[in-house]
């Protein structure tokens, strides 16, 4: 299930972000994503976060923190 595309600012860029919970059949888990889309004058960066379910409270504060302190070098 996808959890709606949001569109946001991040460090002053158009950015994307939205999450799913999948199923992986190999782990026989359910694993959360979250997949943020990043506009820059110059380039676009994805980054993609997942974790298993059972763990993603655990981890969205770190996912969100590593989000806001993306920098273009």
């Amino acid at each position: 299930m996808i959890h709606g595309i949001l569109e946001t600012k991040i460090n002053g860029n158009k950015a994307f972000e939205y999450s799913l919970v999948y199923y992986d059949s190999n782990y026989k888990k359910d694993f959360y994503c979250h997949v943020v889309w990043i506009e820059t004058s110059n380039n676009i960066y994805i980054l993609n976060f997942e974790v298993k379910n059972e763990n993603a409270e655990k981890y969205k504060t770190i996912f969100s923190n590593i989000k806001n302190s993306f920098k273009e070098l």
